[in-house]
């Protein structure tokens, strides 16, 4: 069993190790231009990688053309868990109550969430994946994705399991909110279980402290 001290230590060495290297590892995407509801329009952000958040805008405004789904390319690792979440419920900002849906690049199923954030958020998680591209959908609730045969992919209103193994087709439904002029801000957190570089980020934090320990018995 790993002792205290030592669990200390490799926290010290993660968070420096993070601090050298992140910033040149850790990135956000932005809407832009306008995110597609299918794979084929789905904005590109599988330039970013690891990705660790996405931002963008959905509306309900009939006049300038509803934009009730947001659709991202993503890449995730091999071996990993992928994690997203849309923000505290609590900030006015953002969209009040949207759904995550994550696809496969084949446009397949994965997994939804509706409420798991709390205050209405989405707080969507997986098992341990393949690696590849894969696509993340936001929505408002009320929403759903359809198969090639018109048939529910998940049970959206329900548990929200898996129902279809066919693609992506369509989206059905309009959002639950009869507000038509809303806009909704949006912030979705993404984050993997093991962290890409994880382990680099350790042996690099071990490698600062080792060497600050030298330096500093050197000057002793």
């Amino acid at each position: 069993m790993i002792s205290l001290h030592r669990l200390r230590k490799l926290f010290a060495a993660l968070a420096l190790g993070a601090s050298l290297i992140g910033s040149a590892t850790a990135a956000l995407f932005t809407e832009i231009p306008d995110a597609g509801q299918t794979i084929g329009t789905a904005n590109n952000a599988a330039v970013v990688s690891p990705l660790f958040g996405i931002r963008g805008t959905l509306s309900n405004e009939p006049s300038a053309g509803p934009d009730l789904v947001d659709m991202f390319r993503v890449s995730i690792p091999t071996g990993a868990r992928f994690f997203a979440n849309t923000g505290p419920g609590t900030d006015p900002a953002l969209i009040a109550d949207p759904v995550l849906f994550l696809f496969n690049a084949l446009g397949v199923g994965v997994a939804m969430d509706d409420e798991s954030g709390g205050f209405g958020q989405a707080s969507l998680s997986t098992g341990v994946l393949t690696g590849g591209i894969y696509f993340l959908a936001i929505a408002f609730a009320g929403l759903e994705p359809l198969d090639s045969l018109g048939n529910p992919i998940f049970d959206t209103f329900g548990s929200g399991g898996l129902l279809s193994a066919l693609a992506l087709a369509s989206w059905f439904g309009s959002p639950f909110s009869l507000d038509p002029s809303i806009e909704g801000r949006y912030a979705i957190a993404t984050y993997y279980v093991p962290l890409p570089g994880t382990l680099l980020l350790v042996l690099v934090g071990l490698a600062a402290l080792r060497t600050t320990r030298k330096s500093r018995s050197r000057r002793a």
